[in-house]
């Protein structure tokens, strides 16, 4: 009951902060063409960050790893799941390729991360949990499975060079160097927060981890608009239903 009544009261404080969001654009004070930028604040800056403050100050455990390589599972289990369904609607290729991707991929870093930092307040466990398994667990398919499955819905040809050509970009993207910062940190021991000299380091990374809540909320109200239900209600009640 508790957890029902401290989630349902995080839901509500995103909801007002993108209904701000949404007044905000009405009122002219912001407008879509911002969500861009913001994503880049949130993606380079906002979550590494959250991840490095997080998983820095933790003693690393393989246990950490469990998480990701069930999701790794699931995922794997969608894309079947969701290829025989979309063969049994009669989808076109296009639109059986929308419902593997969709349905078995997904990210946390604009509202999964929102979530659990406002539902599990300074739990780093909870942090810890959901960063390896978007990183690991999900990042990794959707760079590697991903292309190659889109490639092959949209032309039916794949190219593994292509799917290592992602990974690679993957690799240099500031939070996929966090992350492997924060692990290296945590192995070592290095030190944390406590540290006078690293104090400074650790309180700006939680100011800008802060961002995330906020921000990610604000691009998804920016991004908010009146769909067309008619041209993929199939699809996207095959994705509903899966997930």
């Amino acid at each position: 009951m508790y957890i029902f009544q401290t989630m349902l009261s995080s839901i509500l404080v995103l909801v007002i902060i993108a209904l701000c969001g949404l007044l905000a654009r009405h009122r002219g004070v912001i407008d879509k063409s911002l969500a861009g930028g913001l994503a880049r604040i949130v993606f380079d800056l906002g979550i590494p960050a959250m991840i490095f403050v997080n998983l820095a100050t933790q003693q690393f455990e393989l246990k950490w790893l469990f998480g990701a390589g069930i999701m790794i599972l699931v995922e794997l289990s969608m894309v079947v799941l969701a290829w025989i369904i979309s063969r049994q609607l009669g989808l076109t290729t296009t639109q059986m390729g929308a419902v593997v991707l969709c349905a078995a991929f997904g990210t946390s870093a604009t509202l999964g991360y929102s979530v659990v930092s406002v539902v599990f307040p300074d739990n780093h466990d909870a942090i810890v949990e959901a960063v390896l398994i978007s990183e690991l667990g999900v990042g990794l398919l959707i760079f590697t499975l991903g292309p190659i499955m889109a490639m092959y819905f949209v032309s039916g040809k794949f190219s593994f060079q292509s799917a290592g050509k992602s990974l690679l970009a993957f690799t240099r993207t500031p939070i996929c160097i966090s992350l492997v910062i924060s692990l290296l940190w945590a192995w070592f021991e290095l030190p944390g927060n406590q540290h006078p000299l690293m104090k400074p380091l650790f309180h700006a990374g939680h100011i800008l981890a802060n961002l995330v809540v906020p921000v990610s909320v604000l691009i998804i109200s920016l991004n908010i608009q009146k769909p067309r239900f008619s041209q993929f209600v199939k699809p996207f009640g095959v994705v509903v239903f899966l997930k």
